[in-house]
């Protein structure tokens, strides 16, 4: 069942009949204090 799962997502994907959200929830207001890009991440220290 699985394995059509994944099968039915990338065909879904490839078709153009799917996307990806994210959403970010914090207690800060406005969100004060995010970063605007993952840059940090990448960043060496």
């Amino acid at each position: 069942m699985w394995d059509l799962y994944l099968q039915a997502a990338a065909a879904s994907f490839e078709a153009g009949n799917i996307d990806v959200m994210q959403f970010l929830l914090t207690k800060a207001p406005s969100g004060a204090g995010l970063p605007l890009t993952r840059g940090y991440m990448y960043s060496e220290k």
